[in-house]
């Protein structure tokens, strides 16, 4: 059964990919994928093939698990496992910022040996249908990069409390007065550090 719209209140944002600067532990969705046969597919929908790349191969390929055949309850619980325990809420934001989402993750190498050892022995690899899958980036004719919403992933699934900087009763929601009295308060501080 596909899950792949069930994943849409967990994505933030989606933009297109350069298949050559592809990163190991970041999330992608495949648009268009032309098959060694010269049979070409797009994906959409419920149909659409989102994935977590673990590795990347000398010879080219990606190894990833199909996101759009595990319930992301699953998935997610699997993944949680892979964050690094003892990340700040500033430190995942920045991470997020500056498009490094790997590095929250567990190190590993280019090919991904170490997540993919992690993955093996779950039940999200030996489940069937298989999510398992390994792609030819020749064959990625189109494809984007999928960002997580930041607050689900810091809050609920890391339980982690972060809240956005400008939310002073953390409640969830930055009013307009939050923002004013935030930026207020960042200015007077700055202009404290630069008194003589």
């Amino acid at each position: 059964m596909p899950y792949a719209n069930q994943y849409a209140k967990y994505i933030s944002k989606e933009f297109l990919a350069v298949k050559t600067n592809l990163k190991p532990r970041n999330f992608y969705k495949i648009i268009t994928y032309e098959y060694a046969d010269g049979r070409k597919q797009t994906f959409s929908g419920a149909k659409s093939t989102l994935i977590f790349l673990m590795g990347i191969t000398p010879d080219k390929k990606i190894t990833c698990i199909k996101l759009s055949e595990v319930r992301p309850e699953k998935f997610f619980a699997w993944f949680k496992k892979l964050v690094k325990p003892a990340l700040k809420c500033e430190t995942i934001r920045g991470h997020f910022i500056n498009q490094e989402f790997e590095k929250i993750i567990i190190e590993d190498t280019r090919k991904g040996a170490g997540v993919f050892s992690k993955v093996k022995t779950d039940s999200i690899y030996t489940q069937s249908p298989g999510t398992f899958r390994t792609y030819n980036i020749e064959g990625i004719k189109q494809i984007k990069t999928i960002y997580l919403d930041e607050n689900w992933l810091m809050n609920d699934l890391l339980g982690k409390n972060c809240y956005d900087p400008m939310d002073l009763n953390k409640d969830g929601v930055v009013t307009e007065e939050e923002r004013k009295t935030y930026l207020k308060k960042q200015n007077l501080a700055r202009e404290e550090k630069f008194k003589l």
